[in-house]
Formats: structure tokens, C-alpha cells, sequence
């Protein structure tokens, strides 16, 4: 299994992993619905709080059109697969939106408010990789 970091919509600083020489900071995962997950020690995986990062893509985009082709796919593993196969694979837009679908927030700060054109940056660095 691969390991996932994001750069903070916030603040636009590294999420660094449990694993890596930087210090960990407490991290506030955001969905367009208003509910937050809290993550204090990010493991690379992608979950903040007990919510995966791309299962809770697919829940954000239940209605979106591309998304009749999995309704069905309930499985936790299936659907964490759909929710990275629609971050990667869905058309890149321009700055701002990175797909046209809905993607959660990841910031430092618990009063950040969940913009669509607020989706994170993946991080060049993979919270790990500090030179």
C-alpha cells in the first residue's frame, strides 16, 4: 500500500507523517457538509480522524454524474479505490478546482471553512522526504 501526503489548504505547509524527522501538527480534514476529522499523528495512509481521505471523496460525490458506475460498491476497499481512481484519473482543471469533483480540506486551522476551491496540493515531499 502507497503512503499519501497533501500539502494544507490553509496554510500551504507539508503534512508531515508519524514517520517522518519533522514534528507532526494536528491537522482538520473538512468535507462540504461541515464535518471535521481531527488527526494529530498522520500515518502517510490517508486517514484523518478515522475517515479515509478518498472513501469520504466518494461519499462527497455520491450525485456527481461519473459516480453511476460505482453506486453499488459499498466495500470500504472498493470504494477507497473508486475515491483515488476520481481524484487521479477524473480531468485536471485549471488553479483553484483541482478536478470537478468535490475533494475534503486538510488545514492547521479548525475555523478553516471547506471551499471547493480549496482541494490540497499533493505534496512534493511525501511528508517524509524532507531534504
Amino acid at each position: 500500500m502507497g503512503t499519501f501526503s497533501w500539502m494544507t489548504s490553509d496554510t500551504e505547509e507539508s503534512i508531515p507523517t508519524s514517520d517522518s524527522p519533522r514534528r507532526t501538527f494536528t491537522v482538520y480534514m473538512k468535507d462540504d457538509r461541515g464535518n471535521v476529522w481531527e488527526e494529530s499523528q498522520y500515518d502517510g495512509y490517508g486517514e484523518f480522524g478515522g475517515m479515509d481521505f478518498y472513501a469520504l471523496v466518494v461519499d462527497m460525490n455520491a450525485d456527481h454524474p461519473g459516480m453511476q458506475q460505482f453506486k453499488d460498491k459499498a466495500i470500504f476497499d472498493e470504494k477507497r479505490c473508486v475515491g483515488i481512481q476520481m481524484v487521479y484519473e477524473f480531468p485536471k482543471t485549471g488553479k483553484g478546482s483541482r478536478t470537478p469533483i468535490k475533494v475534503p480540506t486538510l488545514s492547521r486551522s479548525k475555523d478553516f471553512e471547506w471551499s471547493a476551491d480549496a482541494a490540497p496540493e499533493s505534496c512534493p515531499d511525501q511528508g517524509f522526504l524532507y531534504s
